[in-house]
């Protein structure tokens, strides 16, 4: 598909959903004029996040290719069309405090949409904030914690001392690692089967938390949840005290995890299965949340409690996009932001050097980041698409049939070899073994000793009359 075709595209589905130009450029967070020059074929000086606001949502359709065809290409038509939702993205900027860690640094510096800075504990008061005075949108401490935590989202890496993340009671060398709940968002993708680790910081799980990654005692190596209205983790010990750098779980975990952290998609990405209940999040400030189904109308589903953070929405039977949208509360105002120690000495303070943005397409890059707008409406997709389902093409007979066939073992001299020397003899396929057949002969054996112990007088009597007539039958021979 060439620009003038992808343009000609954006601008029938705009027509089809009976937006204007100006309503589909505020929708998309975009000007007015960038929606005309993509409809017009201009894409070339567009860059992939603006297109990518613009196609929020991508729609599939299975089109006969034979038009005079009189019977139906498909009985069951219902499953012709499917959607898929393309998550929006934000820059984000982390910054890392601590000594230096080469594995951390890398692994961070690969996740999408983010710009990464470094400084030490000692500089850490002028770099409380960034360069233009702004809360940074995430803090990693590595073995340190200050006197008082920023109201930022944290992950903290082997604390020293109890906070308010957590106690602290001491230390635990080569930990155990409990059994992991593989539904957890943070283990997505994620195999720890293999993880060693040399020296871990002993925690307590705190009451605002749910343990990741369970350990030994019930002292938790991963935890995650909300403190004081922002989202927190704490790693129980530092990655190079361990040998998960050297596995491919690590950028996976950490991109998890600082997915989460960062505020991942507040609906799913992936499409749900009709009749499937989702989970929405309520937006900060928003007394609940409105839900568009695809045929137009609208549902509002209120917060159960003050402080519920999410709600249930089960009316998923239609086909289609739902977008969803927080409902405001109208006796709400608007809070200043609390300043934090430090920052008038932070507005001019310089971070250490940026190590970049990753592509989107860098390994581990599975976080979704919200929009810049918290405003902004979020979508989901319910379709009947299914992978495994959809793959009805026949298996290979010839495969099927070799899997019921001993693999041939040529004998000596039937190779193709001009000395005629023997090849390897074939190897035997795996195969159940059939346990009954020395299971019987054990049992038989079994029986025939408890059998002779059973009889021995018989058989003893038998074997001195077997004897004695042995030796009678000599004398009877020069006797006759």
């Amino acid at each position: 598909m060439n620009d003038l075709q992808f343009g000609m595209v954006i601008r029938a589905v705009r027509k089809r959903r009976g937006l204007s130009q100006l309503e589909l450029a505020q929708l998309a967070c975009v000007s007015h004029g960038t929606i005309s020059l993509v409809e017009r074929g201009h894409c070339e000086t567009l860059s992939l996040g603006v297109i990518r606001r613009v196609a929020s949502v991508v729609e599939v359709r299975l089109a006969a290719t034979d038009e005079s065809a009189t019977v139906a290409a498909d009985m069951l038509g219902v499953d012709d069309r499917a959607w898929a939702v393309v998550p929006p993205a934000a820059l984000r900027s982390i910054l890392l405090v601590g000594e230096g860690d080469p594995y951390l640094e890398t692994a961070l510096s690969y996740l999408p949409d983010t710009e990464l800075y470094g400084t030490t504990p000692a500089r850490y008061a002028n770099d409380v904030k960034r360069p233009d005075g702004t809360p940074w949108d995430l803090v990693i401490f590595e073995g340190w914690l200050p006197a008082e935590l920023p109201a930022t989202p944290i992950l903290a890496i082997a604390p020293p001392t109890t906070s308010a993340l957590g106690g602290v009671t001491g230390t635990i060398v080569n930990p155990g690692i409990g059994t992991l709940d593989p539904s957890d968002p943070v283990l997505r993708y994620v195999d720890l089967t293999t993880l060693h680790v040399s020296e871990a910081t002993k925690l307590e799980l705190p009451a605002w938390a749910r343990a990741v990654v369970p350990g030994p005692a019930g002292a938790p190596l991963l935890y995650a949840g909300t403190l004081a209205g922002r989202p927190a983790a704490v790693l129980a010990f530092e990655p190079r005290h361990s040998d998960l750098p050297l596995q491919v779980a690590f950028p996976i975990l950490l991109a998890n995890l600082a997915g989460e952290l960062l505020g991942g998609s507040e609906t799913p990405v992936d499409a749900i299965a009709p009749g499937a209940p989702v989970t929405l999040a309520i937006p900060d400030g928003a007394i609940g949340v409105r839900v568009q189904r695809p045929d137009g109308t609208q549902e509002d589903l209120m917060a159960p409690t003050k402080d519920a953070a999410s709600v249930t929405f089960s009316r998923t039977e239609l086909l289609g996009v739902y977008t969803v949208t927080g409902i405001a509360d109208p006796g709400a105002t608007a809070a200043a932001p609390t300043p934090t120690p430090g920052a008038s000495a932070s507005a001019g303070a310089s971070a250490s050097a940026a190590a970049g943005s990753a592509a989107a397409g860098s390994p581990g890059a599975s976080p979704t980041f919200r929009p810049a707008d918290p405003g902004a409406p979020a979508r989901f997709a319910v379709d009947l698409l299914d992978v495994d389902e959809s793959n009805i093409a026949p298996g290979d007979v010839a495969k099927l049939t070799a899997l019921g066939h001993l693999a041939a073992s040529p004998g000596p001299g039937a190779s193709g070899d001009p000395g005629g020397a023997a090849s390897a003899p074939g190897e035997r396929p795996k195969a159940r073994d059939e346990l009954w057949i020395p299971i019987v002969l054990i049992a038989l054996l079994v029986l025939t000793l408890e059998w002779l112990v059973y009889e021995r007088d018989t058989l003893a009597r038998l074997r001195r009359a077997l004897a004695a007539r042995i030796r009678r039958a000599p004398h009877q021979g020069r006797g006759a």
